[in-house]
């Protein structure tokens, strides 16, 4: 069960919600807690998720075991790390929206295998509002020239802000090979994950003859659609 600093959280989230009752039985809230922690979902990942989704405490078991099922379905273990995740993003969507990404992704040649490959590794993908996976995917595809496998097997890149982090970075990139700052391409997917100071260190730094340019295209610089840019905005 959860400690008493837990215990004691898990009280105030209930009573900010106006639909829960911090009345329920004792036992039932027992019994559901149990659950999850059956599932492998204990600890601190427990307190997170009642946090986050304290409903969870007072779905009725029914529900609970059809929710955790239809997690397991998908293909995912309850010695998996990702397993929370992942229900913490299925307490987030109705089917109807699942079955909208499932053919969002569909369109663009993913197979449904694919698709659930990619929420294994990723489970806040599908947390990711459909604008935002349609200007994602379009620019991967299509500028970055990724081929699909790619973000199947990296499907975390669809969740970084296109606008602050993707496009800036891969005009820098293009910029510097324009101007053969670089001898070669290095690998977009590991530009993208640097942090913040490690790639302007790496990149805009590197040469002091055109580090200003580079960094106002950094930070200027944007390859979207006024009409996409408004998208991601209200997304």
């Amino acid at each position: 069960m959860l400690d008493d600093r837990n215990n004691e959280n898990l009280i105030r989230t209930l009573r900010r919600c106006n639909w829960a009752n911090v009345n329920q039985p004792v036992v039932k809230v027992a019994a559901n807690v149990k659950y999850l922690e059956q599932c492998g979902i204990v600890g601190a990942q427990l307190a997170t998720l009642i946090t986050r989704q304290p409903r969870l405490l007072i779905m009725s078991e029914s529900d609970l075991k059809e929710l955790v099922s239809k997690v397991l379905d998908m293909g995912f273990s309850i010695d998996n790390r990702m397993l929370v995740h992942a229900v913490f993003t299925c307490t987030c969507l109705s089917d109807q929206t699942f079955e909208r990404k499932l053919e969002l992704f569909r369109s663009y040649g993913f197979t449904k295998d694919e698709f659930l490959s990619m929420f294994k590794k990723a489970p806040g993908l599908l947390r990711v509002s459909e604008a935002k996976l349609k200007c994602g995917i379009g620019f991967f595809l299509d500028t970055v020239k990724f081929e699909r496998q790619v973000l199947v097997r990296r499907p975390a890149c669809l969740m970084y802000s296109l606008e602050e982090r993707v496009i800036p970075r891969f005009k820098v990139l293009n910029i510097m090979m324009s101007k053969r700052i670089l001898k070669k391409m290095p690998s977009f997917l590991n530009v993208m994950r640097l942090p913040e100071d490690e790639f302007l260190e790496k990149f805009i730094s590197k040469d002091r003859n055109h580090a200003e340019e580079l960094l106002l295209a950094y930070k200027s610089g944007n390859l979207l659609l006024q009409s996409d840019k408004e998208q991601i905005r209200s997304s």
